[in-house]
């Protein structure tokens, strides 16, 4: 391979990266653990694990504001011999959108909104890990 090539390559691989962090959720999340009660006679017992770092695993993109109660479902699902399928959304350019980004043993969910103008978005996952999201 000539170093023309590869320096194309890694320029291309920068700039998806740089449209995708745009739009990614973060990897992961670290959470505190702790018990907010317990019955009597028992008490509670912290190990090194009471910070938690939680990998991404859900992804929902829906119509509006988290706050106005709607739901999103994708349009399509594109199911991969690999074990690893792609959830197509497919978006109206005039409609503002939330992506939520859920996390793996915790009930923590981040929301952001998404840029306007959107018409497509595939989240590409295996059986327990989100592993990318592309909107264009």
């Amino acid at each position: 391979m000539t170093m023309k090539f590869l320096l194309s390559v890694l320029f291309s691989l920068v700039a998806i990266s740089a449209s995708a962090q745009e739009l990614m959720c973060p990897t992961s999340i670290t959470t505190n653990q702790s018990a907010a009660s317990f019955p009597d006679g028992f008490e509670t017992l912290m190990t090194a694990r009471k910070v938690l770092k939680n990998g991404l695993n859900e992804v929902q993109i829906y119509p509006g504001r988290f706050e106005d109660g709607v739901t999103g479902i994708y349009d399509e699902i594109e199911e991969g011999a690999d074990g690893i399928d792609i959830l197509r959304y497919r978006l109206d350019k005039d409609t503002s959108y939330t992506l939520q980004c859920g996390y793996f043993g915790t009930d923590v969910v981040v929301l952001r909104a998404l840029k306007p103008g959107l018409t497509r978005c595939d989240v590409k996952h295996d059986r327990r890990y989100v592993l990318s999201i592309s909107c264009t």
